[in-house]
């Protein structure tokens, strides 16, 4: 499930904290929700090809980051052993 948060109280981060790598989030943004990446190293929302500037931090007024599904171990490795035969 989503956790929206209000840009105001916290802004994106990764989870190490060393990384400047873009996080995905969905974000409220000119009244519609889209997918956009934010930019923990400049502080603020980069366009889609994550190389230029879109828009201040606050300009979105809440975000919640994309949670990417994770493939359960059981079933990676089962197609992986299928794949060798």
């Amino acid at each position: 499930m989503l956790e929206w948060v209000k840009s105001s109280e916290r802004l994106p981060q990764n989870d190490n904290p060393k990384s400047d790598d873009h996080i995905w989030c969905w974000a409220y943004y000119n009244g519609q929700v889209e997918l956009m990446p934010f930019n923990p190293y400049h502080k603020c929302w980069d366009d889609n090809e994550m190389d230029d500037y879109r828009c201040d931090a606050q300009a979105v007024l809440l975000w919640a980051r994309m949670e990417f599904p994770r493939v359960p171990e059981n079933l990676l490795a089962e197609v992986m052993e299928k794949r060798k035969t």
